[in-house]
């Protein structure tokens, strides 16, 4: 594994925290050091080491890696109990805005990221493309593509913000004025912010080349791309039920040749991790510390967080499908994502988070192809349905917390057209089929708000609709003196 925060990330983060955008009130953006600001962004290397500065606020603990957990805990999928972290997320009955189960936490921090990326495509727009020349310069392009990258960065900020409060401010600009009363700004509807979110992701998707060559193939799987932003599209996509995009977008990026389904299945969470199916992954290193980004440790592994009965019952075991053998320990503890070995001599080591893999974008063009026409297109459905069924049989799978059991798993029997013989039955398949395969990589949560909201309603215990998505902080509604407005249903 390869840390995307080198010399040159720790120089920039060290850096930003000068100008990112930090305080009491989150939306109330008051830039600060503005001549460090005015003097940084005058060439090349200025934007690198802001690019990086930039992805380091994205993958922070508070930021996409906890979205990852918060998107989870709201699934039925996993579970906490009474008075442990997470209970109110699970029980919309019990929170409100002022007790909020601390996801105010994880609402603040993408505005830091956003307001760096703000400044970022603010500066770096008047560079000119000639000041950017060294190693991260593989063509005559880069200037492109990192306002490629740092548009897709946003517009990832705005996606999750979105899907888990809904109705949020829309800023796309860095704050020009010091007086908080010139940067406050009211939520705007989530169909607003998700056409920015398009927009954002089309800029990188034109922007950045099949492959940023220039940098190792570990570092590329840690960095926005072209494929990535297709990725994300794809989801936007399927949430507008828009089957025929969502079917070009998927093949797109699988016919790029840049990403291969891997066997075995583990390759993607053990080892060295990012694997050739891995659009991108936050990167992490083994030695000393806390597992990554300080949200592993407790978030898989420890028992404060425990696979549901639900989720336990969908696959078939015991030793028969690898994905709960490995992913679900005998005490329902969740530990996709915990490294190996769990403790070294250095400290605890650490693993990669996958963010956004082919598999998913396997199982977006199943559930398009079955909408457009069972008829047409049930054979290759059921193709895709059974290359993932074939991988839950491993013969060397070797168990790390149930070393006594005999080596391997056994595999599971592949559908037949019998089995899907309608349309809705298909429909099911592709439903049960990507659970178990994404389970707690951030996915079901979002699917089930598009595909079931009653029952995503009934899971949250939200007594409206309007309660699947958080509350915004009451201190953030506080601060920005009525301007910003809470959300319905709170």
């Amino acid at each position: 594994m390869k840390k995307l925060n080198n010399k040159m990330l720790r120089l920039a983060a060290l850096f930003l925290i000068g100008f990112a955008v930090n305080g009491c009130n989150t939306l109330d953006q008051k830039p600060e050091s503005a001549l460090a600001q005015d003097g940084f962004y005058s060439n090349g290397t200025d934007a690198e080491l802001g690019l990086i500065g930039t992805y380091n606020r994205l993958f922070t603990e508070n930021h996409i890696v906890g979205t990852y957990m918060l998107l989870d805990m709201n699934s039925d999928d996993l579970t906490t109990g009474a008075g442990k972290f997470g209970y109110l997320m699970e029980t919309r009955t019990d929170m409100s805005s002022v007790n909020n189960g601390t996801t105010d936490t994880y609402f603040n921090a993408p505005w830091v990221t956003i307001a760096n990326a703000n400044l970022f495509l603010e500066k770096v727009k008047d560079i000119a493309p000639t000041a950017f020349v060294g190693a991260t310069t593989a063509n005559d392009k880069r200037k492109d593509e990192v306002l490629g990258e740092a548009h897709f960065i946003r517009g990832l900020s705005y996606y999750y913000l979105a899907m888990l409060w809904r109705n949020v401010p829309l800023i796309l600009d860095f704050p020009s004025g010091a007086l908080p009363e010139e940067n406050q700004k009211p939520s705007v509807p989530q169909s607003e912010v998700l056409a920015q979110v398009v927009k954002d992701l089309q800029v990188a998707e034109t922007n950045l080349p099949n492959s940023l060559t220039q940098f190792s193939a570990n570092e590329r799987r840690g960095r926005a791309s072209k494929w990535a932003a297709k990725g994300f599209l794809s989801r936007i996509r399927l949430q507008e039920k828009n089957w025929a995009e969502v079917v070009k977008l998927s093949d797109e990026i699988i016919n790029s040749n840049q990403f291969t389904l891997t066997n075995p299945w583990t390759t993607m969470f053990l080892g060295d991790q990012n694997s050739a199916e891995a659009i991108l992954e936050i990167q992490a290193e083994a030695g000393p510390g806390f597992f990554n980004m300080g949200i592993h440790g407790w978030y898989y592994g420890n028992g404060e967080f425990r696979a549901t009965d639900d989720a336990v019952a969908q696959y078939e075991k015991p030793r028969k499908d690898v994905r709960y053998e490995n992913v679900i320990k005998d005490d329902k503890v969740s530990n996709k994502f915990l490294p190996q070995p769990l403790w070294a001599n250095e400290g605890i080591a650490r693993a990669n988070l996958v963010m956004l893999r082919l598999g998913e974008i396997y199982f977006n063009k199943a559930e398009a192809l079955n909408e457009l026409s069972y008829e047409t297109n049930k054979q290759a459905v059921l193709a895709i349905l059974n290359t993932f069924r074939a991988r839950a049989q491993d013969p060397n799978f070797a168990n790390r917390f149930r070393p006594t059991l005999p080596v391997g798993t056994t595999g599971i029997p592949l559908l037949t057209l019998a089995d899907v013989d309608t349309q809705e039955k298909m429909r099911q398949a592709i439903r049960a089929e990507k659970r178990r395969e994404l389970m707690f990589e951030g996915v079901r949560w979002l699917d089930l708000l598009r595909w079931d909201p009653t029952y995503a309603a009934q899971i949250v215990k939200a007594s409206s609709p309007d309660r699947l998505y958080f509350p915004i902080p009451e201190n953030e509604i506080l601060l920005n003196k009525g301007v910003l407005k809470q959300n319905p249903g709170w």
